[in-house]
């Protein structure tokens, strides 16, 4: 449930264009839960239950290169949260 109500709609709106659909950058598809929680060609991105250690996190707060979403604005605190 808070994968549907509260993850999805920030993934699709700021990571589907590239990590979900129709491209895929990195092997990291984001159109489901299940292919966050088994991250891309580099690993795993997130850890259930510790945000403060989740790649993913520290990329979308531009506190870890690269930057996401690229080239773009670092993603609101609400967002992020």
């Amino acid at each position: 449930e808070l994968f549907k109500n509260a993850v999805a709609p920030v993934l699709k709106e700021h990571c589907l264009e590239c990590h979900g659909g129709g491209k895929i950058k990195g092997d990291f598809d984001l159109a489901t839960r299940e292919g966050l929680l088994k991250g891309g060609a580099e690993g795993k991105v997130i850890t259930p239950g510790d945000s403060g250690s989740s790649r993913l996190v520290r990329m979308i707060s531009h506190q870890m290169q690269p930057h996401m979403p690229e080239k773009r604005e670092k993603l609101s605190d609400g967002a992020i949260e």
